[in-house]
């Protein structure tokens, strides 16, 4: 409905005749759009979540507002760095930033001339005109530049960005906030840019972001551990990923075969243990993070979410004995491991090839299936994926045809497609 509105106005103010279903006569007089008009239907896009509504709808505000001298304001503003967070638009969100941040320059300029403005009379008509429709009991002022707020959802926009290395920005959004517009960033900023470096690997950057939590007193909740430890698997992921293309890529060398035999065993030793040593560490962190959570020490208990991550970082560190021990544990804690918990789990199976364990993971999910009243859970397509995969590194070709077959059922069941 409001939308359609809107768009009455703009063909009215453009003399567009093509609008084909009029909500009000024809013969009735249009306002123009104005700010304020384009802030409320944004909100109104952002309470529905049609978030390239929103985006639309601000970048036609910017398109009119040079006609009519216009400038978006701080509301409107934040619903479109709304939609930037939720669609992952991390360009758009320092773009709308960038506008807000612009903001206290012309609040500054324009409180500069109305001190040499006459009359409070005309001040109170443009104020009113200004904030129409938006005047209600306990409503915030207007922001003259960016907030908490605003920069929460420009860095998690970041973190969220397919593009690679943007969490970079988000980071760089995190150290502004505080040094250029003095805002402390609370846990929610934190954990923005600490899930960045969660998709993006680099444990070592999440875990200089929590102590940096803990030195400014920021309390890091059950969410920023979590992600922490996510950074910890993806590390081990992308370590394994790089050692086995350097591997593929050895295998095109031929070897010298005047080299020292003592020499290039003990260099091929260490390497081997420098490789290990990239997969491992992060691992090694993220039990120890979890280990701190169970303690009398920390405030926050690792939740199912916790322990997913924490199972991912054993399969990627090729751990399957402690994946499965988590998984344990878990149960024990009374949580109830979710799909992602058995995808993990199957992960881990297909990381070390291990047949058997694929099997327990199945055998796992029909007893707790049997075990509980709700909806059976079914294996997904990255369970029957990895089990595949596990049973083709193991080379048990009867298991793999049946788990083949199984898998295309289940896509036909779900209307998906192989290629």
């Amino acid at each position: 409905m409001a939308v359609r509105l809107l768009d009455e106005m703009e063909a009215s103010y453009t003399d567009d005749t093509t609008t084909s279903t009029l909500l009000l006569p024809p013969h009735v007089s249009k306002p123009n759009p104005d700010q304020v008009t384009y802030g409320t239907v944004m909100a109104a896009c952002e309470r529905s979540k049609q978030w390239k509504e929103v985006l639309r709808f601000a970048k036609k505000s910017l398109m009119i507002q040079k006609d009519l001298n216009l400038q978006m304001d701080g509301i409107a503003l934040t619903s479109a760095l709304h939609a930037c967070q939720q669609l992952g638009y991390a360009d758009e969100a320092i773009y709308y930033l960038d506008l807000m941040k612009r903001l206290s320059s012309s609040s500054s300029s324009s409180c500069n001339d109305d001190d040499y403005e006459h009359n409070g009379e005309n001040e109170q008509k443009e104020s009113h005109r200004n904030t129409r429709g938006r005047q209600r009991k306990g409503a915030r002022k207007p922001l003259q530049g960016p907030d908490e707020v605003a920069y929460r959802l420009a860095i998690s926009a970041c973190a969220r960005s397919r593009e690679e290395g943007r969490y970079k920005d988000g980071i760089q959004l995190l150290n502004e906030m505080k040094k250029d517009w003095n805002l402390k960033p609370d846990v929610v900023a934190y954990t923005a840019a600490i899930a960045g470096c969660a998709d993006a690997g680099e444990y070592q950057i999440a875990l200089e972001l929590l102590q940096r939590m803990k030195e400014e007193e920021v309390e890091p909740n059950v969410v920023t551990y979590s992600a922490v430890i996510g950074a910890c698997a993806t590390a081990s992921a992308k370590a394994a990923t790089r050692i086995q293309d350097d591997d593929d890529d050895d295998d095109t060398y031929l070897v010298d075969s005047s080299w020292d035999d003592e020499n290039g065993n003990e260099n091929t030793d260490n390497d081997d243990y420098d490789k290990n040593n990239e997969i491992q560490k992060p691992l090694q962190k993220a039990l120890q993070l979890l280990s701190y959570m169970k303690s009398s020490q920390s405030n926050v208990t690792p939740n199912i979410v916790t322990y997913n991550a924490a199972i991912r970082a054993c399969a990627e560190g090729q751990d399957l004995i402690g994946a499965f021990e988590l998984v344990d544990e878990l149960i024990a804690c009374g949580l109830k491991p979710t799909i992602v918990t058995y995808g993990s789990l199957m992960t881990a199976c297909e990381r070390v090839g291990s047949v058997e364990a694929a099997s327990n993971v199945f055998k796992r999910m029909r007893t707790q299936n049997d075990e509980e009243e709700e909806e059976e859970m079914q294996p997904n397509e990255i369970i029957y994926g990895a089990a595949i995969s596990c049973c083709r590194k193991a080379r048990q070709v009867s298991m793999f045809f049946q788990l083949v077959l199984s898998l295309l059922f289940f896509l036909s069941l779900h209307q998906f497609t192989i290629f």
